[in-house]
């Protein structure tokens, strides 16, 4: 099954609290399939490319788009030019921009509360 590099897979991990373990084994593959694929990236372009072009349980990666906790329109962008690695990398930039905020919010509520 293919792979990606270390450093995209460092960048991936930013999604592993977002699912259960199950549910992250199938997310995974989609996600990786999705940044190899050339051209239409769908869920069967995914699963060709990772080699499951066979795979019984085609619904099952379905699943983790439509029931997954993490909402997936976050990894959508509407410049088809845009590589799917680029799209990850201001995801995770905006997810530490996100902490810091609730961060900031959370010490306000604590200081007003003091």
């Amino acid at each position: 099954m293919p792979t990606l590099p270390n450093e995209y897979l460092k960048l991936i991990q930013v999604f592993v609290p977002l699912f259960s373990n199950l549910v992250w084994q199938h997310a995974q593959v989609l996600l990786v399939g999705t940044i190899l694929t050339p051209g239409q990236r769908t869920v069967a372009a995914a699963l060709r490319i990772m080699g499951l072009n066979a795979e019984r349980q085609f619904q099952t990666y379905h699943r983790v788009l439509n029931r997954a906790a993490c909402k997936t329109q976050a990894l959508l962008c509407t410049d088809l030019n845009v590589k799917p690695v680029q799209i990850v990398k201001w995801f995770v930039l905006r997810w530490q921009l996100e902490v810091t905020f609730h961060e900031v919010r959370e010490h306000k509520v604590q200081v007003a509360q003091a």
